[in-house]
């Protein structure tokens, strides 16, 4: 996921219609199969037959594998929708992270408040001036755990038609970082979604993988995953049969919500905001607070209408697989700042 852009007035909180809260998983049982779904061949890039199980989904449960909270954002795989070019650069670089604050045109608003924090005195800006500065944790690559969340993009243009999938690091530690919360933006978590103190995750900023950039206050409200430490990454990945499935799955999920209880929801429920699901939700709650917690981008287009579910839809049925399969282990040998370890 790149760099989301810049965006600073705030969003208010829209409560959603209880009409839909009885909504359940066990609704998937009189939908009708989902199609399948074309792929294209890893080898040639043309197109073949995808099966997809015929089998109603669990919508519960597919939604609740998707929950990212303030409270729950220990996520160790990730993706990240990328450019043909970009993948061609990854296949010779073997290196996932390679921008860093000053690369491209614009700088992303996670990398300027972390400039902005590290030359202040501000609570946190000790943390900030390591991300910044320290080598090891200056690259920067902008992922989400579910690609249909990111696939159309939040600015004008999407982010391109190829997914890199990552995977973190067991023994890895997540950063979240607010910067609004003036009191303390950085808290820590390990990878089984314990709490780390932040003393003891400033002595280990070496375990540090990604951090969780949280803008409530900005004018689309947002929330991404920055990977910033290449030898926190157990496993990269382009063009497998792996992405394929996770890409085929989210299309059949997506179907079926559209098809069934997503096609009668009251108009305020679509019209609702994603950003209280985002600061907390039940996991046993309605299929459309599950939705949302799933959510990237407080933006219109993700929401549950059948034209964005299409749009959506037709966002993933674009992922190109085309070239060999690339899997890479950056932990498996040293840096030595051209391949990666």
């Amino acid at each position: 996921m790149r760099r989301v852009g810049q965006f600073v007035a705030g969003l208010a909180v829209i409560c959603v219609s209880t009409c839909f809260f009885g909504c359940r998983a066990q609704q998937a049982s009189s939908l009708p199969p989902p199609r399948a779904q074309p792929a294209r061949s890893a080898e040639a890039g043309e197109l073949v037959p995808t099966p997809v199980s015929s089998t109603p989904l669990n919508f519960g449960e597919q939604l609740r594998q998707g929950v990212v909270t303030d409270r729950a954002f220990a996520v160790r795989e990730l993706y990240t929708w990328t450019t043909a070019e970009q993948v061609e650069a990854l296949a010779r670089s073997r290196v996932a992270l390679v921008a860093d604050a000053y690369s491209g045109q614009r700088m992303s608003l996670f990398n300027r408040s972390v400039i902005e924090l590290a030359d202040s005195h501000a609570p946190g800006h000790d943390i900030a001036q390591q991300l910044h500065e320290r080598e090891n944790l200056r690259k920067r690559r902008y992922a989400w755990p579910r690609p249909f969340a990111t696939v159309l993009g939040l600015g004008p243009r999407g982010y391109g038609d190829r997914l890199v999938a990552i995977r973190l690091a067991d023994d890895a530690i997540l950063a979240r970082f607010e910067p609004a919360a003036s009191d303390e933006p950085f808290s820590f978590v390990d990878m089984q979604g314990n709490a780390v103190p932040i003393e003891v995750a400033k002595r280990q900023l070496d375990r540090l993988a990604a951090v969780f950039h949280v803008r409530y206050e900005a004018q689309i409200a947002f929330r991404e995953y920055v990977v910033c430490n290449e030898s926190m990454i157990e496993q990269w990945s382009v063009a497998t049969p792996a992405i394929r499935a996770q890409v085929d799955r989210e299309i059949a999920l997506l179907e079926q919500l559209a098809a069934g209880p997503f096609a009668h929801l009251p108009r305020d429920a679509r019209a609702g905001t994603p950003v209280h699901a985002w600061k907390g939700v039940d996991t046993h709650g309605s299929l459309l607070e599950l939705w949302r917690a799933n959510l990237a981008f407080a933006s219109d287009r993700y929401r549950p209408t059948a034209s964005n579910m299409q749009r959506i839809v037709a966002g993933l049925e674009g992922y190109r697989a085309a070239g060999p399969a690339l899997v890479v282990q950056p932990s498996s040998t040293a840096l030595n700042g051209q391949a990666s370890r």
